[in-house]
């Protein structure tokens, strides 16, 4: 069976300590989710695990924990139903995000991961190394997050 996305939504918000993010739809029973944050937290590093939909895991946080943080989770088989989503870090400034519910995946996701921290004086991200894959059809979650200033932006992205 083929990887699909069946429905995502985005959202934020400035100066919170936490954010709902609800599917517009019910959810499917089984159904792979992902959550792709950003967040920047004042004084240091933030780290959450979302709650609801199901069991959740967060991939490596990001080495410079500064202010400015990015976190891909994924709960590899969701409840089902009415899916409200929070990720809370305590006290935050700005999260933002996607959550992202998909079809077809292979019940062990997570095949590899990789990281790539960057400071304010890097102008030129980028993503690697990548790794060989376990088998033919995967999905590629990635998220970058900027943060400067007291501001936030993050941007994310769901391929396949």
């Amino acid at each position: 069976m083929a990887i699909g996305l069946t429905q995502s939504i985005t959202g934020g918000n400035p100066a919170v300590n936490s954010y709902t993010f609800t599917l517009g739809s019910n959810a499917a029973a089984g159904a792979f989710l992902a959550l792709q944050t950003s967040v920047f937290v004042s004084g240091g590093p933030a780290n959450a695990t979302p709650t609801g939909g199901g069991t959740w895991s967060t991939t490596t946080a990001p080495g410079v924990q500064a202010e400015g943080n990015s976190y891909i989770s994924y709960c590899p088989s969701a409840t089902g139903g009415a899916t409200a989503v929070v990720i809370d870090y305590g006290t935050s400034f700005y999260i933002e995000g996607c959550l992202s519910e998909w079809s077809g995946m292979h019940a062990t996701p997570l095949d590899q991961q990789t990281q790539n921290d960057f400071l304010y004086t890097d102008t030129t991200p980028t993503v690697g190394p990548t790794g060989t894959t376990a088998q033919a059809d995967e999905l590629v979650l990635a998220v970058l997050g900027c943060s400067y200033n007291s501001t936030n932006v993050g941007i994310d992205a769901c391929t396949t």
